[in-house]
C-alpha cells in the first residue's frame, strides 16, 4: 500500500470514529499532497507524486510545528501546545523513527573516518553517504552543526561555518545533491579568500578563537 493509500484510508477510519483532532490533521495532509499533485504535473518534469514527495511535506509540517510548540511552550499556551502535539504525532506515524543526537553524532564520527574527511570540501562526500544511507533517519541540518561544533573537520569550528553546515545539510536532506556541493565549494572559495585577504591562516587554534569572538 503506497503512503498516500495509508493516509486515506486512515482519514476514513478517522470519521468513522469521529476524531475531530485527527480528521482536521489527515485534511491538512491531504491538502497538502493535493498540492504537490498540482506542482508535480505543471512543473517543467512532469511526475506523479510518490511516497518520498509526500515524506518531505510531512517532515516540512512537523517542522513547522516544532517550531510553534517552542513558541507555545515559552508563551504557556497549553490549550494550542496540545494541539500541536497531537498533530506532530499524527504525522510521525508515517515517516521511519529519527535517529537520536547521540546516534547521529557516532554516525557521523563513523563516515568521517571511513570517507578520510578533514577539511570543509569534504563535506559534500560526508553529506553524499548521510544521503544515501540515512535519508529518511536523520536530521541533516542537525548533522551538518554536529560535525562542526565537535570540531569533527578541520579548520572549520567558526560560527559562519557552523551555519554554512546547517544550510547545507538541509540542502542535501531535500535532495538536491548538486546544489549542495556547489553551495559547499562557494563557501570553501569564500572562507578562504576571507582569510587571504585579512592575512593570516584560518586553521590556526587563535585564529579559530579570534573569529569566534568576532561573532559573538
Amino acid at each position: 500500500m503506497s503512503l498516500r493509500d495509508k493516509i486515506e484510508t486512515d482519514y476514513k477510519n478517522a470519521l468513522k470514529s469521529k476524531d475531530k483532532n485527527k480528521i482536521s490533521t489527515y485534511r491538512l495532509i491531504l491538502a497538502g499532497i493535493k498540492d504537490l499533485d498540482i506542482n508535480n504535473r505543471s512543473g517543467p518534469q512532469k511526475k506523479e507524486t510518490d511516497d518520498e514527495d509526500i515524506k518531505k511535506l510531512l517532515k516540512k509540517m512537523i517542522k513547522q510545528r516544532s517550531e510553534s510548540i517552542e513558541v507555545y511552550k515559552k508563551n504557556n499556551r497549553n490549550d494550542l501546545l496540545e494541539i500541536e502535539l497531537g498533530e506532530v504525532g499524527v504525522l510521525s506515524e508515517y515517516l521511519p523513527k529519527q535517529l537520536s543526537e547521540e546516534d547521529t553524532k557516532k554516525i557521523c564520527s563513523d563516515i568521517i573516518s571511513s570517507t578520510g574527511a578533514t577539511s570543509l570540501k569534504d563535506m559534500g562526500k560526508v553529506m553524499g553517504e548521510l544521503k544515501k544511507n540515512y535519508s529518511d533517519t536523520i536530521d541533516f541540518s542537525k548533522a551538518g552543526v554536529i560535525l562542526k561544533e565537535k570540531g569533527s573537520i578541520k579548520g572549520i569550528t567558526t560560527a559562519t561555518t557552523i551555519w554554512s553546515s546547517a544550510i547545507i545539510g538541509l540542502i542535501f536532506g531535500s535532495g538536491f545533491l548538486v546544489l549542495g556541493s556547489v553551495v559547499g565549494l562557494f563557501i570553501v572559495v569564500f572562507i578562504f579568500s576571507r582569510d587571504l585577504v585579512r592575512g593570516f591562516n584560518p586553521f590556526k587554534k587563535e585564529h579559530i578563537d579570534e573569529d569566534l569572538e568576532d561573532h559573538l
